[in-house]
């Protein structure tokens, strides 16, 4: 997504709105994250107010951080492999925010890297054009389909959506064939058996997770799995827990396991935002 990288550092470094008027972009209540997912993507979403660094890192600048609300991007994975890489999948992406300025036609038709393609403008295999002044769309798969599930209804329903925005950082997928290694080391086989993964990080980087199986049995299974691998961790972080504790984090309600307030040390979110980085 290097290419991606270098448009984002052009259009925001001067600055640019879009050419449409302001209007709401997308069909869900919550906001046009709603309509770049579709079921097996890989949806990553954060605040930017809420997590300015990472906000930086993405756009590369701490001017246009500040002046961005929300950077949400889904991946459409090509193959199973784990965990995912985010080079190796379909980006559509959105950027929100307020950047007033010159118009994104006359900046990107001034520059020779980009051609013209109707209502966007297109660099190798990115495409690249505004859904209102607000809003920016950015991929590198069919744009006329992008853009027009838009007008179709939203994929991620208002309460999942609503639940991704009220923290700093979500990752979610439905029916994954893949997903963000997340330190747990869950063998790849285990994927077929999960309908659903929810990741809410908040700003003292504690993570809740829900994980949704096919069965009870097989999440009663995943459940010992994870405490066990997050147990080892600990201790090989040299980092001292309690076993009461741990059985308040790791709920188990049928096929459905939560696990609450789960401390991200300091270096795994580091890994993690190195990952995120190069999302947009």
């Amino acid at each position: 997504m290097k290419h991606t990288v270098v448009f984002l550092g052009f259009l925001f470094c001067l600055f640019l709105t879009g050419c449409a008027t302001t209007r709401k972009v997308g069909t869900g209540s919550v906001g046009p994250m709603q309509n770049i997912y579709r079921e097996g993507d890989i949806l990553v979403t954060l605040d930017a107010q809420k997590e300015p660094a990472l906000a930086e890192k993405i756009l590369g600048s701490r001017e246009l951080a500040k002046r961005c609300d929300r950077i949400s991007a889904s991946f459409t994975p090509k193959d199973a492999a784990y965990p995912f890489n985010t080079q190796n999948a379909v980006l559509t992406a959105v950027v929100e925010g307020d950047y007033p300025g010159f118009l994104v036609n006359v900046a990107l038709g001034s520059n020779s890297a980009f051609a013209k393609a109707g209502d966007h403008f297109t660099h190798d295999a990115l495409s690249v054009g505004s859904l209102s002044k607000e809003t920016l769309l950015c991929t590198n798969g069919n744009w006329k389909e992008r853009k027009d599930a838009f007008l179709l209804p939203p994929a991620l329903d208002d309460l999942t959506a609503g639940r991704l925005s009220s923290v700093c950082i979500a990752l979610y997928v439905r029916n994954p064939v893949s997903f963000f290694d997340l330190g747990f080391d869950i063998p790849q086989s285990v994927f077929k058996t999960i309908r659903e993964i929810s990741v809410g990080i908040n700003e003292q980087h504690e993570a809740d997770i829900m994980i949704k199986v096919e069965s009870d049995e097989k999440a009663s299974s995943l459940s010992k799995l994870l405490r066990s691998a997050y147990i080892a961790d600990l201790r090989r972080e040299k980092i001292a827990f309690s076993l009461e504790d741990l059985k308040k984090m790791f709920t188990l309600e049928g096929n459905m396991l939560t696990i609450t307030n789960m401390k991200i040390s300091d270096s795994q979110f580091s890994k993690m935002t190195e990952n995120l980085g190069v999302l947009v």
